[in-house]
């Protein structure tokens, strides 16, 4: 199952990580706007001093720790594409890593969700930026799976489909097997229309 990698895949250091771990603590436990460097700083087992060290401000760890959070899961919905399989089975496979492990992890802290729908002011870079690299990763799929002569309009219709439909999806409150269904149901309807 898809947990939030805080670990940097960057090679930082191993105090850099320890306090992304922490931090992915402490702001699931108190939101954005409560946690606090200090409450930060302590869960790490660091000074305040020794923190500023490796981050600027509480925006900053936000901001590499909401990066590892989304990369790790871009990731795993990417390399769904790649398993053997339908085309349905990749589409099921990406959406459920990409979107739905997030999904039940975000549903099973207190402040998760707030955490990974990234609308503060400090997280919209860094959101866009992996909107960007998830519209490119799926176009690139898409044109490797449909037919030749499929048009960009198509592609691109197929790509808002699958990327924007899962935020709709948690619109109503689903239960997580709810909404894991509706992924799965989005990736036969798409599937379907690709392979038809």
């Amino acid at each position: 199952m898809w947990q939030p990698d805080a670990v940097s895949e960057h090679g930082e250091s191993d105090r850099r990580e320890q306090i992304l771990v922490a931090a992915l603590e402490v702001f699931t436990s108190y939101g954005f706007n409560k946690a606090s460097v200090t409450d930060i700083a302590e869960a790490a087992n660091i000074s305040r001093p020794g923190l500023y060290l490796h981050f600027e401000n509480k925006e900053a760890i936000y901001a590499a720790m909401l990066e590892s959070i989304l990369t790790g899961a871009r990731t795993a919905a990417a390399s769904a594409l790649d398993e053997p399989g339908t085309v349905e089975s990749q589409l099921d496979g990406y959406l459920q890593r990409g979107f739905g492990d997030p999904a039940v992890w975000a549903l099973s802290t207190r402040h998760g969700a707030d955490l990974i729908e990234a609308k503060a002011g400090h997280a919209k870079p860094i959101a866009e930026d992996n909107a960007k690299r998830v519209r490119r990763d799926m176009a690139k799929y898409l044109e490797s799976v449909s037919p030749a002569g499929t048009d960009r309009a198509t592609i691109k219709g197929w790509s808002d489909l699958l990327i924007l439909s899962p935020i709709g999806f948690r619109h109503d409150n689903p239960t997580i097997q709810s909404y894991r269904k509706r992924l799965n149901r989005l990736a036969q309807t798409v599937a379907r229309d690709i392979t038809a």
